[in-house]
């Protein structure tokens, strides 16, 4: 899964709130087509595409498809043979 940074997830929103298509996006950004669609699909949820509202501030942005994931642990599996 792809991490984009806080100033490129507002301009993806920005751009899907002012009616750009995907593709567009796509070739300005260089953003894959999925990432961009899984973004727009999170935002439409949370209500940040209507035009009517002001753009969300960065306090709503967390969670979401860049929230931090937990790293796995680095204990070996072979830790408890030694």
């Amino acid at each position: 899964m792809e991490r984009l940074k806080m100033q490129l997830v507002e301009e993806i929103i920005h751009r899907l709130r002012s009616d750009q298509s995907e593709r567009s996006i796509v070739a300005d950004l260089g953003v894959a087509r999925g990432t961009i669609r899984r973004y727009g699909q999170w935002a439409q949820e949370r209500g940040f595409l209507d035009p009517a509202r002001p753009m969300p501030s960065p306090e709503e942005y967390t969670g979401g498809p860049f929230a931090a994931q937990q790293r796995s642990s680095n204990v070996s599996s072979v830790e408890p043979f030694r």
